[in-house]
């Protein structure tokens, strides 16, 4: 296939995610991000002292992934937990009305998971990672197949009508199947795709990342990943491994993809 045709599939494959219903279900994950201005080398360590600027919080985890559901046109329904606690809170006014959160369960004993992230750099450069911490409550897959069987009761939508299955979590239970296998297999959607954020935010964008300078010259809408502000304003294509691939597929009456 030539690299003009490879490009149109790829791009007829975006175009097939608008007749699309998508089940998010995973860790809802808080990134948060805290920039700074290198100040100077502090004298009880050899660390850097930073002038704080300013803190962004972004959807993580099936968050993220939810996002570029939705920015890809499918219908994105996100089912996961967040407490009630200021960071939750934080999060679930991140979300774009594109994506269905009424399915999202606050609970109060509950702690949501957050990923702080500290970039340091000076005035006209760019800021870089420099530590990041992490504040994870942790859930297996059970956890998960309630929340969806509580998103699909909200929305009314029975489980074999779903057309994908995607899991994003930190805390996979096993190493084979994979998570999304179980819960599509728990909940009964049998004729839906199943997808892995295996990594969360960090495995979405990498599938087609050797086809970035291809999908470029077509001059098309760009789905960009907010963790890198650089990246962010190159346009970086986000696309999920292998997700449009099972959409075409499915199109074709084609086995899921697991």
């Amino acid at each position: 296939m030539d690299p003009a045709d490879r490009s149109m599939r790829l791009l007829s494959l975006v175009d097939a995610f608008a007749s699309k219903r998508v089940l998010v279900v995973g860790d809802l994950i808080a990134d948060e991000f805290i920039y700074g201005e290198v100040s100077r080398v502090s004298r009880e360590a050899p660390v850097l002292i930073l002038k704080y600027d300013t803190t962004e919080i972004v959807p993580g985890g099936a968050g993220n992934a939810a996002n570029n559901v939705a920015a890809l046109g499918a219908r994105a329904s996100l089912a996961g937990m967040v407490g009630t606690d200021p960071e939750g809170k934080r999060l679930m006014s991140t979300f774009p009305r594109t994506v269905d959160v009424r399915q999202v369960v606050r609970a109060s004993h509950y702690r949501t998971p957050v990923k702080t992230r500290i970039l340091a750099g000076g005035v006209h450069s760019a800021k870089q990672q420099v530590v990041r911490m992490d504040r994870v409550s942790r859930g297996g897959p059970d956890a998960k197949v309630r929340a969806a069987q509580d998103a699909l009761a909200r929305a009314g939508v029975s489980a074999a009508d779903v057309d994908l299955v995607i899991v994003g979590t930190d805390s996979p239970d096993y190493i084979t199947p994979s998570t999304s296998v179980v819960v599509q297999d728990k909940l009964g959607a049998k004729k839906a795709g199943t997808f892995d954020v295996g990594c969360a935010c960090a495995s979405f964008p990498t599938a087609i990342a050797n086809n970035v300078v291809t999908i470029r010259r077509m001059s098309r809408a760009w789905f960009n990943t907010p963790h890198d502000p650089l990246a962010s304003r190159a346009g970086v294509l986000c696309l999920g491994d292998r997700c449009g691939d099972g959409v075409a597929r499915r199109g074709r009456h084609a086995p899921p993809i697991g």
